[in-house]
């Protein structure tokens, strides 16, 4: 831990990501996270900002995404960054 009222993280994860729609039902893939983010503490109050890379592969055939991700970004690799923040009270 850093001393003082800033402390930096990193973050991951891996989850299980479900799609149901009508041209794939049931479609299940792996995916997972990676970020980091700063939390500050001022006094009773802290403050916490965080960045995240929520990261999914998909492949041809996976309900035409797959197609329309390849094209659109010249891989088939879908990233959603997902920027949050939050004001923490400890007592």
């Amino acid at each position: 831990m850093i001393p003082g009222p800033v402390s930096p993280f990193i973050t991951g994860g891996l989850g299980l990501h479900k799609y149901d729609s009508d041209e794939a039902e049931d479609l299940k893939k792996m995916g997972y996270n990676v970020g980091g983010g700063l939390k500050i503490n001022i006094k009773a109050i802290t403050l916490r900002g965080e960045v995240r890379d929520h990261i999914t592969s998909f492949e041809k055939g996976d309900f035409r995404i797959g197609d329309v991700i390849t094209n659109l970004t010249g891989h088939d690799t879908l990233h959603n960054v997902e920027i949050s923040g939050g004001i923490g009270v400890r007592f």
